[in-house]
C-alpha cells in the first residue's frame, strides 16, 4: 500500500511521526510544499504520478483563509475535481484547516491584544464545515479534531505548529489512514480494477 501525504508547510515534520504510529504497515511518501496555496498546488499535481498511490492524504488552504470562505470552498471543489481526473481510483483524504492562535512575536505585549485570530477561525470554521458536508457528495473523506484540541498546539507565531502539534497532527493522520487502509485492503477490486489483469 503505498500513501502519498502532501500540502503546505503545517506537514513539514509528521513524516518520522507518522511512519513510527503506522509501523511500517505501508509505504509512505510526505511532500511538502511551505507557502502553499490551493491553486498553486492544483498545478503542481500535475507533476506527481497520483495513480502510482492508493491513498493522498491532503493538507492544504491555511495559505488561503484570508480570502473569502466561497473563493476559498470553489478552489477546494476544483482541487478534488483535477485529482479524480488524475486518478480516478485513488482514495484523497482531506485534513481540515487548522485554526489560528495569537502572535506572540507582535509588541504589543506579546501579541495579548492580538484578537485577528479569532475572525480569522470563524472563517475557517466555516471553510472546515462547507468541506464536511461537500464530503457527503464528493468522493474524499474529510477528518479534522475538535477546534478547541488545539490548544497548546500552536507555535508562538500562532499560524505553525509546535512539536505538541505536530505530535498531534501526525496521530490525527494516523488514525485516519489506518481507517482507510482497512477499507482500501477489505475492498481492493473497488481500488485497483486493473488487479484483474
Amino acid at each position: 500500500m503505498r500513501v502519498l501525504v502532501t500540502g503546505d508547510s503545517m506537514i513539514k515534520y509528521v513524516s518520522h511521526l507518522l511512519k513510527e504510529r503506522l509501523n511500517n504497515r505501508c509505504e509512505i511518501d510526505l511532500m511538502s510544499f511551505p507557502g502553499i496555496r490551493i491553486e498553486e498546488f492544483m498545478r503542481r499535481l500535475a507533476s506527481i504520478s497520483l495513480t502510482s498511490y492508493d491513498i493522498v492524504l491532503i493538507h492544504v488552504g491555511t495559505n488561503n483563509s484570508e480570502e473569502y470562505v466561497d473563493a476559498v470552498v470553489r478552489k477546494f471543489v476544483c482541487l478534488f475535481d483535477t485529482i479524480f481526473r488524475l486518478s480516478p481510483t485513488i482514495k484523497v483524504l482531506i485534513s481540515g484547516v487548522i485554526p489560528r492562535g495569537p502572535n506572540r512575536f507582535r509588541d504589543d505585549e506579546f501579541g495579548e491584544n492580538d484578537t485577528s485570530y479569532l475572525f480569522q477561525n470563524r472563517k475557517i470554521e466555516t471553510i472546515n464545515s462547507e468541506l464536511r458536508r461537500l464530503s457527503l457528495s464528493r468522493r474524499y473523506s474529510f477528518f479534522m479534531r475538535n477546534p478547541e484540541d488545539w490548544e497548546g498546539c500552536l507555535g508562538r507565531d500562532g499560524l505553525h505548529l509546535s512539536y505538541r502539534g505536530n505530535e498531534g497532527l501526525a496521530n490525527d493522520f494516523a488514525t485516519q489512514v489506518r481507517t482507510d487502509l482497512k477499507h482500501v485492503t477489505s475492498h481492493p477490486l473497488a481500488c485497483h480494477p486493473w488487479s484483474l489483469v
